[in-house]
């Protein structure tokens, strides 16, 4: 049966086609994509639903250019969508239509969302999903996915100080920024132990627990990119 990610990764390709920088699940956004100035976002379902015009709807107050995906339909005919498009345009959202086939896989743009004025509110979100996209690393996540752990720029974060600790040994934070780990977040990220992954070994030094890997699971993928970059200072 077809999944939602199934889609990640035409429509990614397309969009990386037009210049756009691509990356997954960023604030719960299946798929978002900056080309300068420009910010794209692309929701994902199975079927053409309320729930996903509404979804679509919603991250209107992000940006402009909000898209909706769907696997082209089987015997699709224009003609019978007209009603269908005069829906989306009035909603001002765009619609796409991936089509998986066993001889490749591709996205097509069926329509694009007409502009409409922002408000603060759009200027804030927008705001906010641009610097978790900036602060996104290791391109770990697969867009549409169910389940699964979400790598943030805040679990980024907390894997590189984990394998510097590993590697290095316990150390304060003022040295662990010296060896590259966030300048803003370090000690923040010690201090709370959202995950529990550090303790606090004397006044001022970190460690880490033993277990951390088996707390840290469902991010291998981002473990083994921060032991590589760790490795190669």
């Amino acid at each position: 049966m077809l999944k939602e990610s199934d889609m990640y990764e035409p429509l990614a390709l397309m969009l990386s086609s037009l210049g756009y920088t691509v990356k997954g699940e960023v604030k719960n956004v299946d798929i978002t994509a900056v080309r300068g100035d420009e910010t794209v976002i692309v929701e994902m379902k199975r079927n053409l639903s309320i729930d996903l015009l509404a979804q679509g709807l919603q991250r209107r107050k992000i940006t402009d250019a909000v898209y909706v995906a769907i696997p082209k339909p089987k015997n699709y005919k224009r003609r019978a969508w007209i009603d269908i498009m005069n829906v989306m345009k009035k909603l001002e959202l765009g619609l796409i239509f991936v089509t998986i086939g066993e001889n490749g896989s591709f996205a097509q743009i069926v329509s694009d969302p007409v502009p409409y004025g922002g408000d603060r509110m759009q200027k804030r979100l927008k705001n906010e999903l641009s610097k978790e996209f900036s602060e996104r690393i290791c391109n770990v996540n697969t867009g549409g996915v169910t389940r699964t752990k979400i790598a943030t720029a805040y679990v980024e974060k907390a894997v590189h100080i984990a394998c510097l600790l590993e590697r290095y040994g316990a150390m304060s934070a003022a040295r662990l920024k010296r060896l590259g780990s966030d300048d803003k977040k370090t000690y923040s990220i010690l201090y709370k132990n959202y995950y529990g992954w550090f303790e606090n070994t004397e006044k001022g030094i970190y460690g880490i627990v033993p277990d951390w890997r088996e707390k840290a699971a469902g991010y291998e993928s981002v473990i083994e990119y921060y032991e590589n970059k760790v490795k190669r200072a």
